[in-house]
């Protein structure tokens, strides 16, 4: 009998985390602490058999159009088999008819069974993805030279070549360098047609994240200039290139490529045996705007992952429906 109630012991947490495939840091404890800090209301879930903990969701409310919302499961729940799931699936949908929801929404992570048969709600639809569905591994248990001698050759060629120009990587988690890497980010996002969260979302995700030891930068320079910079995440056996930015100079010196391979170095050398790269555009789709970035990705020796497609269990059916035609009609897609 799977019996659910608070999750108020991050070492649980962070244990049955550790037996989860790519231990994904979107259900960390420290990954909740960001949310509250951001102001949202977050409720932690634990599933617990003859008081084993055998499973856990980290719910987020997010708020909406129309005075609505909807509550949220990133890369979750963690389960250890699907009655688990179909557990916490249910408690979910329990807990957003409490607080007023119109959905709750589970973008699934990877599982040690087959995700299919976990038991549903009949009010369950296909939702859409807020987290990458298909991202890029790198296998960072092999050696480094492993690694390079299978990437793409422009890959090495740029990576030898940013060494030979002398650019350096450095890491950091000095709030000085929070400027640095948002002003890169700014540069990126203006050359790339991208829309950012406020500076205060990046600076309050650092500084939580690094607090709890999750978060770094990686800085790459020329003589000093910051050229590249990406956030990266490390937690339990997986890093995670979250976020990036870099100059609108010097491109010709290929700064990102020697970051993210100093990345790979650093990973191998502190044990770490797997570098997500976060996000690749789906194979069939050529003319989705992630081609550019998930060519730079791919060029490293790697495989792509597939997670499971998003879910909404919907909760109030005709506010959901008025809502997505609202939405429509902005030209915006359903969170």
């Amino acid at each position: 009998m799977v019996e659910i109630r608070e999750l108020t012991e991050e070492r649980g947490l962070a244990e049955l985390l550790s037996t989860q495939p790519l231990q994904p840091f979107l259900q960390s404890w420290a990954w909740g602490e960001f949310q509250k800090g951001l102001g949202r209301r977050i409720w932690r879930l634990g599933a617990f058999e003859n008081k084993a903990l055998v499973g856990a969701a980290l719910v987020i409310e997010h708020q909406l159009i129309l005075g609505k919302s909807y509550v949220y499961c990133p890369r979750g729940p963690l389960a250890t088999g699907p009655d688990v799931a179909a557990a916490l699936l249910k408690k979910m949908a329990e807990l957003g008819k409490e607080t007023g929801a119109m959905y709750a929404k589970i973008d699934p992570g990877l599982y040690a069974f087959d995700w299919s048969a976990v038991h549903q709600p009949a009010s369950v639809t296909m939702g859409t993805t807020l987290q990458p569905r298909q991202t890029w591994l790198i296998d960072t248990s092999q050696t480094p030279d492993d690694i390079l001698t299978a990437s793409h050759q422009k890959t090495r060629y740029n990576v030898r070549l940013a060494e030979k120009r002398g650019v350096t990587v450095r890491w950091s988690t000095e709030d000085a360098d929070v400027k640095i890497f948002l002003g890169l980010m700014h540069q990126t996002a203006k050359r790339q047609g991208i829309r950012l969260h406020s500076d205060t979302y990046y600076q309050k995700q650092f500084s939580i994240l690094s607090q709890a030891k999750m978060a770094e930068f990686a800085i790459a320079e020329l003589d000093g200039q910051p050229l590249a910079a990406n956030m990266i995440i490390w937690h339990d056996q997986t890093a995670t290139y979250l976020h990036g930015g870099s100059s609108d100079e010097h491109s010709n010196v290929m700064a990102p490529h020697l970051l993210q391979w100093r990345t790979i170095e650093q990973c191998h050398q502190r044990g770490v045996t797997t570098y997500d790269l976060w996000g690749v555009a789906p194979a069939d789709q050529s003319d989705h705007h992630w081609q550019g970035i998930s060519r730079f990705k791919k060029g490293f020796a790697g495989r792509e992952q597939i997670f499971p497609a998003a879910l909404n269990i919907i909760l109030q059916p005709q506010w959901y429906q008025t809502y997505r035609w609202v939405k429509r009609i902005r030209g915006g897609v359903d969170e």
